[in-house]
């Protein structure tokens, strides 16, 4: 993608978010001659990479559970004069919260990049012990109140008494998404 041109990568990447194998790096800056200088943000482990092993396709962001007993929808933010491919705290921002990244660290992060959802069944739990609320996918949460929301805290149905999902009419659009999740 930037060929030799390794100030040209640095200018893009250094301070960003991206992958590599599968796994999220965070990339220092990248040398002259192309190398990358990474941190693996679970491990913590320093590494070097050619250039071209890095994955700059942008990731699905979503719902990220967090350790306060809540999730939260995060989402990309456009920036003006912004140049740079990745994610930074800068340009990700959780929707509807008071929450800021910086917040929960990379670690909600890799949550909502890396980690398994729990099942719908495991949040209609969580939130019947006191949760405010917990996702089982990058688009589907429910909250203490068993609404079901999606992306971004639009409720968009509920619980029947059995506790099994259902939409409101209007939203009768989204039921092969919902059925996906589950």
């Amino acid at each position: 993608m930037y060929g030799k041109d390794g100030n040209y990568a640095n200018s893009r990447l250094a301070d960003t978010v991206v992958s590599l194998l599968g796994k999220l790096v965070m990339v220092r800056h990248v040398t002259d001659d192309c190398i990358a200088h990474c941190q693996d943000l679970v491990s913590g482990e320093d590494m070097e990479v050619n250039l071209d092993e890095l994955d700059v396709k942008p990731r699905k962001l979503g719902w990220v559970n967090t350790h306060k007993l809540s999730c939260h929808y995060l989402a990309r933010i456009p920036l003006r004069q912004d140049w740079r491919q990745g994610m930074r705290e800068r340009n990700i921002r959780f929707i509807n919260s008071d929450l800021r990244v910086c917040d929960i660290g990379f670690g909600g992060l890799i949550d909502c990049l890396q980690k398994p959802y729990p099942t719908f069944e495991e949040c209609v739990r969580k939130v019947s012990n006191g949760h405010k609320s917990a996702a089982w996918s990058c688009e589907w949460a429910i909250d203490r109140t068993f609404k079901v929301l999606w992306r971004g805290n639009r409720i968009v149905g509920g619980l029947t008494p059995n506790k099994k999902p259902k939409l409101a009419k209007r939203y009768a659009y989204l039921k092969e998404s919902l059925g996906e999740s589950l």
